[in-house]
């Protein structure tokens, strides 16, 4: 299953992969996330796609953009 924080939302047209965790305060818009990825606190991702694996820190910004697989985004990296 997937495992979201009580004050993350995961906004429509969003699809989140099996294993994903996403941390508390992050949006989540627009965006297809892979399988057993992790989501840190305080996050915005709009329009993005995100493969299996990818670790995002906190108080990333991704917006429109395709990471691969197994990518670690460091904290408050915006793309």
């Amino acid at each position: 299953g997937v495992l979201l924080s009580r004050s993350c939302q995961v906004g429509g047209k969003t699809v989140l992969g099996s294993g994903t965790t996403v941390g508390e305060g992050t949006i989540i818009r627009r965006s297809v996330i892979g399988r057993n990825c992790q989501i840190g606190p305080d996050c915005v991702i709009d329009g993005a796609y995100l493969w299996d694996g990818v670790v995002v820190e906190a108080g990333c910004r991704i917006n429109s953009s395709i990471i691969a697989d197994r990518t670690r985004i460091k904290a408050h990296t915006a793309v």
